[in-house]
Order: structure tokens, then C-alpha cells, then sequence
């Protein structure tokens, strides 16, 4: 791997009735550059929400970015005060989405500065003071499109630290596109150990399957999806190790197939609205369902109505 696996920051405290603001590391790497971005998973800690779902972008929990350099054991800190934020938070999140270049925070919340690759170590440490080019309406810039010839793709690991076990994903990141679509593996990492247990689906999940939100409000279980098709897996913290190595299924299995349909339903949008209530859709043959289950019931998934 490009990047040694941190330790998990993971407290070993009582779980509490909700899960509190989750610390992140979103690490992108190219042409032997890495740019850390640090921060907190806003929403997830916010009394002012009903629905654990709705956790908040990415982007709006960063505080800091550091650049490093191959060769060179020193990073390279910048500054993030609201000054350099947008209402959608540090954007775009992949610092190299632009071929060749750097996209660096400037005063003013829709200016940016880009700075080709070759000339960044010595910008950021003042012995080139101008950047090649500043986009003064960056949002606009993002709007009209990025040529594809400028699109660039750099490899990504993000870290959430949860209570008990940090998730790993891993992936790449191709221009401003979401970054979840990228992800192609998910590794879990536990308190006092430095090995990285994989993430094995039972089928093929595709870019657009991955989501970031896994773990449900008291910190107790994960949310897994196993393939496009499903089933859902949720797993308790306490027995996820032995999960990921074969020594326990799940916790609690769940799929769903249409009445009088033999075809696989397409699983998605799984989410937590509560410490034991899930809620999913399924798909299939032109009819869409929104779905929840509570955990242990002995009915399956019933159908959503919303509040």
C-alpha cells in the first residue's frame, strides 16, 4: 500500500445512546505527492437531526491539509479558516482532480489557486510565490465542466475511526466525481494491532453500491452490503473480527424479492435510522420499494411509511 495503516483512534468508553462526531484522514497520492485532509464527520454528532442518515458530506468536516513529498520527511501544513470554505465545505475534496496540477485553498470562498505538480514543493515553501493560474469563480469553473483531457485520477485512502474499529477504504479518485464511487475495497483495522482485516463480499458490488455511512447510531453494528443484488449483512462490533475471517456470519441477513417475481431485486441506498432500524430500497422490474427492518424481527423488511 502507498500509505502504512494508522492506529486505530478508536476509544474503548461505553457506548453511548448515539455515535458522536466520527474523525476522518482522506490521504490522495500522485506523481510521489500525497495530500492528507483531516477532520470530523459532521451530522453524525448534531442533536438537531431525527434521521441518523443523513450524515453530511465529507467536505464539510475538513480542517486541515498537508501535503508530502517523497524523499523529503517533512509535511507541508496549510491553513483552512471559513474564509476558504464554500456552503458544501472544502471542495473540491480530491486536491488533484485537475491533470498536472494542484488545487489549493485561496481567500475568498470560490477562489482557487492551481499549481502544477513540479512547482509545489517549492510554493509551499515560499520560494515561488505565484501559482500558474487563479480560478476566481472555482464553483463555476467545476460547473461548466472539466475537459476530459484534464481529468485526472489519483489513488485515495479514508480512514473513519468509529469506537472499537477504523474503517479503511481504499480506491480511486477520477476528477470532482463522488468519491464513493472509486472505492474498490474496504479494510477494517482494531485497537493494538497494525494488521488490516479485509472486507470480503460475498458477490460484486458495483461503484455505485459503496457508501461511507456504516456504523449504526449506539455503535454497536455494521451495515455490509454483500453484492448489487444483496443481501444485507449486519455484524456486531464485538464479533466483526472473526466475521471478516470466517469464524461468524452475521448478526442478521436481509433481502427482499418482489411477490410472484423469481428475478433478484438490486439492493441500495442502505442506511441507519436508528440504533435497530435500517432502512434500504430494492428494485426490480421497473417497481421501486422503500424498505425498513428492525433488528430481530421475525417479519423481514416491511415496506417504509414515511413520517
Amino acid at each position: 500500500m502507498l500509505w502504512a495503516a494508522s492506529l486505530s483512534l478508536a476509544s474503548e468508553t461505553a457506548p453511548t445512546k448515539r455515535i458522536g462526531c466520527i474523525p476522518f484522514e482522506l490521504s490522495f497520492h500522485t506523481a510521489s505527492i500525497t495530500a492528507v485532509l483531516k477532520g470530523v464527520k459532521p451530522g453524525a454528532c448534531s442533536s438537531t437531526t431525527d434521521d441518523y442518515s443523513q450524515i453530511g458530506s465529507i467536505a464539510k468536516g475538513i480542517h486541515s491539509l498537508t501535503f508530502f513529498f517523497k524523499g523529503d520527511p517533512l509535511g507541508y501544513p496549510m491553513s483552512l479558516d471559513a474564509s476558504d470554505l464554500n456552503s458544501e465545505g472544502f471542495s473540491p475534496v480530491n486536491v488533484f482532480a485537475i491533470k498536472e496540477f494542484a488545487i489549493l485553498p485561496k481567500q475568498g470562498k470560490s477562489k482557487r489557486k492551481l499549481v502544477r505538480l513540479e512547482h509545489l514543493q517549492e510554493h509551499l515553501r515560499g520560494d515561488r510565490q505565484h501559482p500558474e493560474h487563479v480560478v476566481n469563480d472555482f464553483d463555476d469553473y467545476l460547473l461548466r465542466g472539466l475537459p476530459e483531457d484534464e481529468i485526472n485520477t489519483a489513488q485515495f485512502q479514508f480512514e473513519l475511526y468509529y469506537p472499537g474499529v477504523t474503517a479503511i477504504f481504499h480506491g480511486l479518485a477520477t476528477g470532482v466525481f463522488p468519491l464513493q464511487y472509486g472505492v474498490d475495497s474496504l479494510s477494517f483495522l482494531f485497537p493494538h494491532t497494525e494488521e488490516q482485516f479485509k472486507f470480503q463480499p460475498t458477490g460484486t458490488l458495483y461503484k455505485s453500491d459503496w457508501k461511507f455511512d456504516l456504523m449504526s447510531p449506539d455503535q454497536h453494528h455494521m451495515l455490509l452490503l454483500q453484492s448489487h443484488y444483496g443481501p444485507y449483512h449486519i455484524v456486531s462490533v464485538e464479533r466483526l473480527k472473526q466475521y471478516l475471517t470466517g469464524y461468524h456470519g452475521p448478526d442478521y441477513e436481509i433481502d427482499w424479492t418482489f411477490p410472484e417475481s423469481g428475478l433478484d431485486s438490486v439492493l441500495s441506498e442502505g442506511s441507519w435510522l436508528d440504533s435497530d432500524l435500517i432502512s434500504f430500497d430494492a428494485t426490480c422490474c421497473g417497481t421501486r420499494e422503500s424498505l425498513i427492518y428492525r433488528l430481530g424481527s421475525v417479519e423481514g423488511p416491511k415496506p417504509r411509511i414515511d413520517q
